[in-house]
């Protein structure tokens, strides 16, 4: 599949799960949707298809990185979650994170056994939540992000679990 602005739209009953193999975002980026809170899409893999086109998360459902992405456009998330469930989920080409305010997440998530690490160094403007799951028993996962981070006035940080966020760039307070 390819998108170059086009808009990718889950909608329906509430409570749809779906998954897509690739898509190839070009210049013109992509608009993923997921209508409502308990609908959800799996994504194996978001490849750069040219141009540096970005992301863009609307809808109140959940969509779930799980694989290797390329894309190198900036990721923006209106409203829902955006989960990375692999390490390495984000190029680290890709220029700017920005998520919203209100329901708007991006959560980072732990997927295996053991301790695992991961570091970003794209720069984050947060008016929603960035969450890291780490699990339990002995799983944690640490995260390094070296980016600049921006906190507006609804922006939290919240690691749950056994896990630990270290901030490396400059943290704003108050955007």
């Amino acid at each position: 599949m390819n998108l170059n602005g086009g808009l990718l739209r889950l909608t329906g009953a509430t409570g749809i799960s779906a998954s897509i193999d690739t898509v190839n975002i070009n210049s013109g980026g992509a608009n993923i949707e997921v209508g409502d809170a308990v609908s959800s899409i799996a994504a194996a893999a978001l490849l750069d298809g040219g141009g540096g086109g970005g992301l863009t998360k609307t809808g109140d459902g959940s969509l779930d990185l799980s694989g290797i992405n390329t894309f190198t456009g900036p990721v923006s998330v209106n409203a829902g979650n955006l989960t990375i469930s692999n390490y390495g989920g984000l190029d680290a080409n890709s220029s700017l994170i920005t998520v919203a305010g209100g329901n708007a997440g991006l959560n980072l998530q732990m997927v295996g056994t053991g301790a695992t690490s991961d570091s970003y160094a794209q720069n984050l403007s947060l008016n929603g939540f960035l969450r890291g799951t780490g699990g339990s028993s002995g799983n944690t996962l640490s995260v390094t992000w070296s980016g600049n981070v921006t906190l507006g006035g609804s922006g939290t940080i919240n690691p749950n679990g056994n896990t630990s966020f270290d901030i490396d760039g400059q943290v704003n307070l108050g955007a």
